[in-house]
Order: structure tokens, then C-alpha cells, then sequence
């Protein structure tokens, strides 16, 4: 575990988000959804890393095939969370990042709570919730915005 031994030198918590390949692409990176689980039990015991949820990237296809892909990361954020919770692991799957700039409505519909997008700058209000868009990506959320660096799928805290 890379990640843990980094944020022990630094002394910190890392949260992470885990990538999914909900589609099943080889084009795609990411654990397989029946694999995610046996993942988060095992990092659970990490003292310097945090599983704070999933992440996906729908294909590039119709909507049918983005509603599927996104539907099926909230599903097994949803299963995966009642089956930690049933066996006493200690993660809580807050986050659930999903949506790009061409797809970022449908993942807003399907509860991302972040979107990673490169051309929009701007907050956007959907119901209760604010979006912010930036060179970044952040989180949907009232209070708190968060970056994402997408080549090791951390999420750190914006200070």
C-alpha cells in the first residue's frame, strides 16, 4: 500500500475513492463491482488511508448505456455499504464521484457527489445542492468543496 506509507510520512489520513469499471470495458480502468468489496475490508485496516467511496466514468454511448453505468455505481455503493455495515467494518461510503462534462446531469440525477469536469467554471444550483465545476473536480455538497486528482483518485480538502 503506496498510498499508506505516503500519508504515514506526511502523518495525515488519506481519503481515497476506488474506481469501478460499472460498464465492464476493457477500454476502462478499475476494479470489477465483485471485487470492490474484499478491497474495502482490506484497506479498512490501513491506519493511514480512508476508502470515502466509488468512482466511475460511464461510456461514451447513449443515454441508456450512462443511466446504466451510473445507476449501477449508486447501487453498489448502496449493497456495499449495507454489507459493511452488517459485518462491522468501519467505512462509511460518503462519496460517489461519477459524471464528466457530457454526462454530468444524468450523474447529478443518480446522486454523484462529484463531478469531474475541464471546461466549465461555474456553480450550478440543483435543488439543494450546489455544483461547482472548475479545472478540477469538487464536491456537491452545501458546505464543503473538495479537489480531486485524478491520477491516483485522492480526494483532498480544499484549504
Amino acid at each position: 500500500p503506496k498510498i499508506d506509507k505516503a500519508a504515514a510520512e506526511l502523518d495525515k489520513v488519506q481519503p481515497v475513492l476506488l474506481e469501478v469499471n460499472v460498464s465492464g470495458e476493457e477500454s476502462k480502468s478499475g476494479f470489477r463491482p465483485d471485487e470492490v468489496y474484499e478491497v474495502i475490508a482490506q484497506a479498512a485496516d490501513l491506519s493511514h488511508v480512508r476508502i470515502q467511496g466509488l468512482m466511475t466514468m460511464a461510456p461514451r454511448a447513449d443515454e441508456e448505456a450512462i443511466e446504466l453505468s451510473f445507476g449501477g455505481l449508486a447501487k453498489l455503493r448502496d449493497e456495499l455499504q449495507a454489507r459493511l455495515d452488517q459485518a462491522g467494518v468501519d467505512v462509511t461510503l460518503s462519496d460517489i464521484s461519477m459524471g464528466m462534462t457530457e454526462d454530468w446531469p444524468q450523474a447529478v440525477e443518480r446522486g454523484t457527489t462529484i463531478v469531474r469536469t475541464s471546461d466549465i467554471r461555474s456553480l450550478v444550483r440543483v435543488g439543494q445542492r450546489v455544483v461547482c465545476f472548475s479545472w478540477w473536480s469538487a464536491r456537491l455538497a452545501k458546505e464543503r468543496l473538495y479537489g480531486f486528482s485524478q491520477s491516483f483518485k485522492i480526494c483532498r480538502k480544499l484549504r
